[in-house]
């Protein structure tokens, strides 16, 4: 049975196996390890609010192995994967050559809820009155949010964590954004569960 290519407007299902991009560093090890490491977005540098030039990719936490997830500090499984969500895979430099391919992992978990919140509040106000096109992409990296919509219409986007309001096309008010945190949050518990029971 072929893999499916995991598409950017698709929502993986917890459990399930498909083809993802995932990068490998030829030489740097990785808090992640020497393996492929699953990727989300494109690859970008973020000069504004976060003050880090370097072009880089950020982990796709849902597909990183359970082996992976281990390698990051925490006590819980919720902490390593909230802290692996932030960090960077930065490919300039002379131990960033990388290769890209596109590999078959299953998908462990959903997205834990993004816990940065001071670098939240800065692309918040960045991004206050910008409405979202039809294509539903988040205008700060180009990551498509309709794979992580709610049940409530919002979506935490993958890449640093705005909360959009799919329906109304709009960025989340800021007790909108807590309530849709607090839903991923609840959402990758459960995911957590079913993986493990």
């Amino acid at each position: 049975m072929a893999i499916p290519v995991l598409q950017p407007d698709d929502k993986p299902v917890v459990g399930q196996k498909y083809k993802v991009l995932c990068l490998r560093f030829k030489k740097a090890v990785h808090n992640f390890g020497r393996g492929w490491i699953p990727i989300v977005g494109p690859a970008h540098s973020d000069p504004g609010c976060v003050n880090f030039s370097l072009r880089h990719y950020h982990p796709d936490v849902r597909f990183l192995s359970p082996r992976q997830l281990s390698r990051v500090p925490g006590q819980t499984t919720i902490e390593k994967a909230q802290r692996a969500f932030g960090q960077v895979l930065t490919i300039v430099g002379p131990d960033a050559e990388h290769d890209i391919r596109l590999i078959g992992r299953v998908c462990h978990r959903e997205l834990p809820e993004w816990k940065d919140v001071q670098f939240v509040r800065c692309l918040e106000e960045e991004f206050k009155d910008h409405a979202l096109k039809d294509c539903l992409v988040c205008p700060h990296r180009g990551i498509h949010l309709k794979p992580y919509e709610d049940e409530e219409g919002f979506a935490q986007c993958p890449g640093h964590g705005l909360v959009w309001n799919l329906r109304e096309k709009r960025l989340a008010t800021p007790e909108e954004a807590l309530l849709a945190r607090r839903r991923a949050h609840d959402r990758f518990y459960d995911s957590l569960e079913a993986s493990h029971g």
